[in-house]
């Protein structure tokens, strides 16, 4: 368990700060975006994805940002009602233009089983719109879920936006 906890705090550890020289509230809320989220993966079988993520954006013009980065939390789950699961995500998001990578602590659940998962990810993007990753789930507890697969790929929609402030 020490080890799954070490691996979540690098992870928040690793992540860019919100933080500005003025003050610190307003400058936050003023760049946050939240943008609800929906998905569809394919590790063995077809996986579907829903969540939020909030987001620190720098625009390179309307419903465009050029470099969008933040944190995600969501749920993947599958379409088999034989073995069902549910796989609560906590994600670290970041979009350079055409390029993607995100960074996933998952917590696939069958309500017997848990299986923990760091999924590191990479691929495209439409300007933080679309990503299209592949990427590689790395074990960290027993792996009692055989239907959950070792690569994926993912197809992410970031759809509308939410400004806070």
């Amino acid at each position: 368990m020490n080890k799954n906890i070490v691996i979540f705090f690098l992870l928040l550890s690793i992540t860019k700060g919100f933080s500005q020289k003025d003050s610190i509230t307003k400058n936050i809320l003023k760049n946050i975006t939240v943008y609800p989220s929906i998905g569809v993966s394919y590790q063995k079988q077809i996986v579907g994805e829903i969540g939020v993520l909030v987001a620190k954006s720098i625009s390179s013009g309307k419903r465009q940002p050029g470099i969008l980065f933040g944190y995600k939390l969501a749920s993947e789950f599958n379409f088999d009602d034989k073995d069902f699961y549910l796989g609560p995500k906590l994600a670290f998001e970041a979009d350079v233009y055409l390029i993607s990578a995100r960074l996933n602590i998952i917590d696939y659940t069958n309500t017997t089983y848990h299986d923990l998962k760091f999924t590191p990810e990479i691929g495209v993007s439409l300007f933080g719109i679309a990503n299209l990753h592949y990427g590689y789930n790395i074990p960290l507890t027993a792996s009692n879920i055989k239907t959950v697969g070792t690569h994926r790929i993912t197809l992410t929609v970031n759809i509308g936006e939410y400004k806070p402030h």
